[in-house]
């Protein structure tokens, strides 16, 4: 969730030849030209209003708020210093990290750095991280359930909820997740799960590289998991559904490859399994 705000100010005609000399933050194009210098922004999701005049709330609340780290967020760029430049990296770039959960904003622009190339400039917006829920009713127990967590925990691009829910005479709901968007300074994304529910409970996890652009070449998948759930069967004859303890295991490895003409491209893919 962001708020754009334009502001406007009338300035005094500038002499051509000294505009020409200010050049840094001219957009470029960037076809073609090196990348030399990526600058990061990241940026609180906090607005202090058109006149300031919630800038202490906004500052309070950003006192507790953990900005995502350059480092995640470079993770997630198809330009790189050294890299020939190219509006489709650019835009690519820009659209991966519009689609992150913890991000509200992004935009990426390219200034020309006075030597041939380009300066790369990303700046980023967070989404508010805090994640929580309450379920209460008027009869006891009031407090039925609660769901705690962070999205963005550390500025690291982890999302950490857990759960609980009062059991009703069984055993209490006890829940977790946890995913990690960009594994090792890289797009692979973690997630480890697990539940005790008031009968049964599961547990997976699984590492992923997903196709996020057009420009990648691989995506594969680790994933391995078990489920213990009762299963209930309806009788004609008895009031009372007789349950039967079922068991599940799972477990995969899979990729899948672009091949061929990038413009027509052919997907080549494996995927090995296994389910007890």
């Amino acid at each position: 969730m962001g708020l754009t705000v334009a502001c406007f100010l009338l300035l005094p005609l500038v002499p051509t030849h000294a505009a020409a000399q200010d050049t840094a933050q001219v957009v470029s194009p960037c076809n073609g030209r090196l990348v030399s210098a990526i600058e990061i922004r990241p940026q609180v999701p906090y607005y202090a209003g058109y006149t300031g005049q919630w800038k202490p709330l906004a500052r309070a609340a950003a006192s507790v708020h953990s900005t995502t780290r350059p480092n995640v967020i470079r993770s997630f760029l198809a330009l790189h210093i050294g890299d020939l430049c190219s509006e489709e990296r650019r835009a690519e770039s820009e659209r991966i990290l519009r689609a992150q959960p913890f991000l509200s904003e992004a935009r990426v622009t390219t200034y020309d750095d006075h030597l041939g190339g380009v300066r790369v400039d990303v700046f980023t917006a967070d989404e508010i991280s805090l994640v929580g829920a309450l379920a209460a009713r008027s009869q006891a127990p009031h407090f039925l359930g609660v769901r705690l967590g962070d999205g963005n925990l550390g500025g690291e691009g982890v999302r950490v909820v857990g759960e609980w829910a009062d059991g009703l005479n069984l055993r209490d709901h006890w829940g977790g997740r946890i995913t990690d968007y960009a594994v090792a300074n890289h797009p692979y994304q973690l997630t480890i799960q697990g539940n005790r529910d008031q009968l049964g409970g599961d547990w997976s996890a699984n590492l992923v590289h997903p196709f996020l652009t057009d420009l990648q070449r691989y995506a594969w998948i680790v994933e391995a998991g078990e489920l213990r759930s009762y299963v209930s069967f309806l009788t004609p004859v008895s009031m009372e559904s007789p349950t039967l303890d079922f068991s599940r295991h799972y477990a995969q490895v899979g990729g899948l490859a672009r091949v061929g003409n990038p413009e027509h491209p052919s997907l080549l893919g494996f995927s090995v399994s296994d389910e007890t």
